[in-house]
């Protein structure tokens, strides 16, 4: 009777370790679990040299105004989110990077300051990645939106 409750002690303490490992992989830490699971997109785009993921909460026709941005850390283990906030349209269409600049050996990233408009609030990210790979991909304007090409 004692072996049989030691192993389904183990078997229990195992899956308990599967199933959080699943979890931890696949639900960033200080991300919301429901619209993370049910609206994020993910298309691919990085800030450029850091190994950081951009994922974008769309509703597709039932979203308006900014996009919710999480910018994701891949710590092996687990997932985290270092930098969340709006993205504009052009952010999350991929028109523009997602704003960034280094300061004082950080790095800061520009997230919309609301739902609507564009108005730019700059966020110090707190990563374990280093900032000596980070590359500005493109200038930013006196609002702090990215300049496109064109503009120039």
């Amino acid at each position: 009777m004692k072996k049989k409750l030691i192993a389904i002690a183990c078997v229990s303490v195992g899956l308990t370790g599967i199933v959080g490992y699943m979890i931890s992989r696949s639900l960033p830490f200080g991300a919301m679990c429901l619209p993370y699971f049910i609206a994020s997109i993910d298309e691919g785009h990085h800030v450029p040299g850091m190994p950081w993921q951009i994922m974008y909460n769309d509703a597709g026709a039932a979203h308006s105004g900014n996009f919710w941005t999480w910018v994701i850390e891949d710590r092996y283990i687990y997932q985290i989110v270092v930098a969340q906030g709006y993205s504009t349209a052009d952010v999350r269409y991929g028109r523009v990077p997602l704003p960034a600049k280094k300061e004082s050996g950080s790095i800061y990233l520009g997230f919309a300051t609301k739902r609507y408009g564009n108005e730019i609030q700059w966020q110090r990210v707190d990563a374990q990645a280093s900032p000596d790979n980070f590359i500005v991909a493109r200038e930013v304007g006196p609002t702090g939106i990215p300049q496109s090409s064109d503009a120039h």
